[in-house]
């Protein structure tokens, strides 16, 4: 007679009350694991988890981060203020100000053919 979870593996592979795991969705750019749900971005067959695409951008299309230090105004027009965090797109010569969360996606969209997606 076994004992009960022994039971469960044997008849499920996995005990009764073990949590669900995400399901494993591959590799990214940075060698990082994908899971199911991931916010991914997909540019020219690479795929990037969002949360490295800061320095994936820097690596492989020359983007710079920093803090504004002087007013002014971004690419789509918007206010600059003193700490607003920009990206500087060196081959095209733009500041995009990121505070404006979807108009830097946009102009990832627009300028690089960026896909922004969640993993399957």
């Amino acid at each position: 007679m076994n004992h009960p979870i022994v039971d469960q593996i044997m008849l499920t592979g996995y005990p009764k009350d073990m949590a669900a795991q995400p399901e494993f969705n591959g590799i990214d750019f940075m060698q990082c694991e994908i899971l199911t749900g991931d916010r991914i971005v997909i540019d020219e067959g690479e795929i990037i988890l969002a949360e490295h695409l800061d320095g994936y951008l820097q690596g492989e299309h020359e983007f710079q981060f920093f803090q504004g230090r002087y007013p002014g105004k971004d690419y789509y027009g918007n206010e600059i203020e003193i700490g607003d965090r920009l990206a500087y797109d060196s081959k095209k010569e733009n500041i995009i100000n990121m505070e404006w969360d979807d108009d830097f996606e946009a102009y990832l969209v627009t300028q690089y053919e960026m896909k922004f997606t969640i993993a399957e």
